[in-house]
């Protein structure tokens, strides 16, 4: 057991995860919004099923976990090149809500380190317009792609620990 946070088949709690299939991608709100007393969390399948490390990260999602990109710290880890995304993803609104850096009254870093393979850390080139420039490249010595499709990493089992496991 990595940390106390528990996944469990429902039987009669009121709030509660759902698992949805629709063909709208891989998605979760950050936080549990409970609409109808659930959250949902979208994992269409195929693709949102080929690796763990998707459906962990939207679950790390619901925990209230943010991308890896949009801590406060981030711009002493990586550049972001909003230029070589593709030009869908250059506007305004795009790039502030899925690159911008979260205002530091919504999150906390809990002390852990930076971490480009956090499961919650995308590719280098996730939203590339090609495959050969990076839309996120390292400030500090890193040779592989960020992020990882496995699942938690020990920084991320950290960070649910200190947001949820009582000390003891």
């Amino acid at each position: 057991m990595l940390t106390c946070v528990r996944f469990v088949p429902r039987s009669n709690e009121t709030y509660f995860v759902s698992i949805w299939n629709n063909q709208t991608g891989c998605h979760s709100n950050v936080g549990f919004y409970a609409d109808n007393n659930y959250h949902q969390i979208n994992l269409q399948s195929p693709g949102c099923t080929t690796f763990t490390g998707t459906p962990v990260h939207e679950l790390m999602h619901s925990l209230g976990a943010f991308h890896e990109f949009t801590r406060t710290d981030r711009d002493s880890f990586i550049s972001i090149n909003r230029s070589a995304l593709l030009p869908q993803y250059q506007t305004d609104d795009f790039f502030d809500s899925n690159f911008g850096i979260t205002p530091p009254q919504y999150v906390s870093t809990y002390s852990t380190r930076y971490n480009f393979n956090s499961v919650m850390h995308y590719s280098r080139y996730a939203g590339a317009a090609s495959s050969v420039t990076p839309v996120m490249s390292p400030k500090k010595l890193w040779f592989t792609d960020f992020g990882n499709n496995y699942g938690l990493t020990s920084t991320d089992v950290q960070l649910v620990r200190a947001m949820y496991c009582p000390l003891g």
